[in-house]
């Protein structure tokens, strides 16, 4: 009688340490198992962010493709239909543009007043040569010159460098 007294004091000790044991152990899985919620829940926000992340790329490298086609196809037209298509150069703008010439239209018909054969086409042919008068001021400028030159050929340092001044 002892005996079994004394086994079933010890079965119910047993039990409950094993239910104390299991309680733990349940009470281990379910911090576990919020974990892992909070776990599960911070990687599904990463990867909505890198989604959005990936659409917003895919959505630029479209553009950047469209663009670039775009340029291919221009690059495959004819020269004129790609100048349709640009917008017009500077030099095509008419309100910049300046005829060559005199500014003034008072200076053009007093030169040729003075000479009136440098601005007939009719007078002025192939065999006809065009005599600009020497003033005193280019013939000084031109006696000037034409020294400088020889005393440069003469110079004993250029000619060590051998520098050649003739034209």
């Amino acid at each position: 009688i002892a005996l079994m007294a004394n086994l079933s004091h010890y079965g119910s000790d047993n039990l409950a340490e094993e239910i104390e044991s299991l309680k733990h152990t349940l009470f281990e899985y379910l911090k576990e198992k919020e974990y892992f919620k909070q776990k599960i829940t911070i990687l599904k926000d990463d990867l909505q962010k890198e989604e959005s992340r990936n659409i917003d790329k895919e959505l630029a490298l479209e553009k950047k493709v469209k663009e670039l086609n775009n340029i291919v196809f221009k690059r495959n037209q004819s020269a004129q239909t790609v100048h349709m298509l640009t917008k017009p150069q500077v030099f095509y703008n008419h309100a910049t543009r300046q005829a060559l010439g005199f500014q003034n239209p008072r200076y053009l018909k007093k030169a040729q007043q003075l000479k009136p054969n440098l601005y007939d086409g009719s007078v002025i042919r192939k065999s006809d040569v065009i005599m600009v008068p020497n003033s005193k001021n280019t013939l000084m400028h031109a006696e000037k010159s034409r020294s400088k030159m020889i005393a440069k050929q003469n110079d004993p340092q250029m000619i060590e460098k051998k520098v050649i001044t003739k034209p």
